[in-house]
């Protein structure tokens, strides 16, 4: 575990080489685990109307079961170096380290907008920190270019936000994330967040599927190539 928890110091400042990543394994998984669970546990403590699945940190733990397989199936077929499932479950389950930072009781000490702006800024810092460290990942660990790794993100992502939007569970999603459903909600802040989301994740969808079709195009040409090259 000694081991395990010096390579998160160095996948969490992203130091962490290619030997690194191929040395991920079961010990780094359950470190990765036990650390989402505390996570789900640190954003719902001081929410007492939480459900009781998420106060004990089980939907944390469901999201990183369900985010993987989408990662993998997206990466797999653009990827140099094809990760298991195993391993694309392991660095999602290491990203949540950052969102311990949901577990500092800020409503103690702050009234309730400068509190829900503290979360909102945590939510925001811990996003683009997890996004950073997956990117890192597809780069470094599955030897992609950045834009090929951005593309596997930017699609799921963009998706999956728009999706949100259009059932309208993105503010409540947010709300949640965000510990600001904790008193009475900022819904401006709350609609102006969805509406940037929003607006990004078209244009994002777009530019990140052009660039994931068109790495596919090229490796199927590749390796036709290679395979015709071999024959000759």
């Amino acid at each position: 575990m000694k081991e395990s928890a010096q390579d998160l110091f160095k996948f969490l400042t992203f130091r962490a080489t290619t030997e690194d990543y191929d040395r991920f394994g079961k010990p780094h998984f359950l470190l990765g685990l036990l650390t989402t669970w505390l996570v789900g546990i640190a954003r719902n403590w001081d929410f007492p109307s939480a459900p009781w699945f998420a106060k004990l940190g089980l939907a944390s733990i469901a999201y990183i079961f369900i985010l993987s397989p989408v990662l993998w199936l997206f990466l797999r077929p653009v990827s140099h170096s094809r990760p298991s499932l195993m391993k694309v479950l392991t660095v999602v389950s290491l990203t949540a380290a950052p969102g311990l930072i949901y577990g500092i009781p800020v409503e103690m000490f702050m009234d309730t907008a400068s509190a829900q702006g503290a979360n909102t800024t945590f939510l925001a810092l811990v996003a683009t920190w997890r996004v950073a460290l997956a990117l890192h990942f597809f780069c470094r660990g599955c030897k992609n270019s950045w834009p090929i790794s951005a593309s596997v993100l930017l699609v799921p992502i963009c998706l999956i936000i728009i999706t949100l939007v259009i059932t309208g569970r993105a503010g409540y999603v947010i709300e949640v994330m965000g510990g600001m459903n904790r008193n009475e909600p900022a819904r401006s802040q709350t609609d102006d967040i969805v509406a940037s989301l929003f607006c990004f994740s078209g244009p994002g969808l777009v530019v990140g599927g052009l660039i994931y079709i068109g790495a596919i195009t090229h490796l199927r040409f590749m390796r036709k190539w290679e395979k015709g090259s071999g024959k000759g």
